[in-house]
């Protein structure tokens, strides 16, 4: 990129040179119009030498250094308008490499960790009717250690209709392979449900509601 910005700033020099000499471009017609005149004369002096030839000689002379002398005087009105030109043009080349060093030296984020849904599962969990909160193990399947864990957790009743869901932010360093338990705060702070596999047989006789969960990985680090 760096080499391209220089490579445009050359390119952008040669244009304002291009420019600039075109202002020249009619003077350069004129010397070429006087130099073929001086040819032809060149040739027919074998032929004629009189005075009125000799005249013409000098006069086209004398208007061909005219014509260099302004060219001249051009070129070095142009010369300082090129430079200051070029050198802004430098500027701005060495600007954007500034700029690119700049974007490099800076930490690019990570690319996004591809999912799957059985890297982390929920192994075992346990809710009775009167906890406020949730005994929850998580298993690390990947073959990284992880410290954090996002998802969602679905509640359904024993029919598979959805009751409630929790999104829970888990921050918890499981090694490669390794399961470890957590409490979270339950979707149930009313004790009318609880986990399937702790309900009793008299919890129907009282109201409370029997249900199961689902478990859905977002996020994890």
């Amino acid at each position: 990129m760096k080499n391209f910005l220089m490579v445009g700033g050359a390119l952008l020099v040669l244009v304002v040179c291009w420019l600039t000499l075109r202002e020249v471009k009619s003077y350069q017609e004129k010397m070429d119009v006087l130099l073929e005149k001086v040819e032809a004369l060149e040739s027919g002096r074998a032929m004629s030498v009189d005075n009125e030839e000799s005249c013409e000689e000098e006069l086209i002379a004398e208007k061909a250094l005219e014509v260099v002398e302004e060219v001249v005087e051009v070129v070095k009105k142009a010369k300082p308008r090129v430079e200051k030109e070029a050198t802004s043009t430098q500027k701005v080349v060495e600007k954007k490499a500034v700029q690119e060093e700049s974007v490099k030296a800076e930490p690019q984020p990570k690319p996004k960790k591809e999912i799957n849904a059985n890297d982390v599962k929920i192994t075992q969990f346990k809710k009775d009717d009167t906890d406020r909160h949730e005994i929850v193990t998580f298993k690390n399947n990947t073959s990284e250690t992880i410290s954090r864990i996002q998802g969602i957790i679905v509640y359904k009743d024993m029919q598979g209709n959805d009751i409630s869901y929790n999104e829970i932010d888990v921050r918890l360093t499981i090694a490669p392979g390794m399961s470890k338990q957590t409490k979270i705060k339950s979707f149930d702070q009313d004790h009318k449900y609880c986990y399937y596999k702790d309900y009793k047989s008299y919890y129907e006789t009282v109201g409370i509601t029997a249900f199961k969960i689902e478990f859905r990985l977002t996020s994890y680090n």
